[in-house]
């Protein structure tokens, strides 16, 4: 373990492993006080060891940096730092096989389209539609096909 952080009763770990706890965990992990989960996919490195690497958290985002040795973090390309989340979005309840969710900024990038997908475990995600983000930055999108229960939702920018 390289750096350590924490949030509330989370502790926060990143270094050069591969497992925590017995689960598999790429790089980083959180303890709840009671057990080891990995953070979403993790974070995949080029050659170079594991020097200037920190973690820091920042109005409930945990920031992941290292000296340009980080290719990708939670399965999407990065160069050398990386954001994740830790209050994502309250699950969206399903009423009826529908799910509403509205996005806005600063999540939403103004006047561009969008890729709209879909967890329920924060580990799979499925994409399930597009929608543009008017002059205000907000999308506003229903999943008509929402699985029961709970859905959790992001919107990723699309390159133009």
């Amino acid at each position: 373990v390289y750096s350590l952080t924490s949030n509330g009763t989370d502790l926060y770990a990143m270094g050069d492993f591969a497992s925590a706890g017995g689960s598999p965990a790429n790089h980083i992990a959180k303890w709840d006080g009671s057990a080891w989960s990995p953070l979403g996919s993790g974070i995949n490195i080029s050659s170079g060891g594991w020097e200037d690497y920190t973690i820091a958290i920042w109005h409930n985002r945990l920031f992941a940096g290292c000296q340009q040795q980080m290719v990708s973090a939670g399965g999407k390309p990065t160069m050398g730092i990386a954001r994740a989340f830790l209050d994502v979005a309250a699950p969206v309840e399903v009423v009826n096989g529908k799910a509403h969710v509205f996005f806005r900024e600063p999540n939403v990038k103004a006047e561009t389209w969008h890729r709209i997908e879909r967890t329920t475990d924060f580990q799979a995600w499925e994409d399930v539609g597009f929608n543009y983000a008017g002059e205000t930055g907000g999308i506003d999108f229903t999943d008509n096909s929402a699985p029961e229960d709970k859905a959790f939702y992001r919107a990723t920018a699309l390159d133009q």
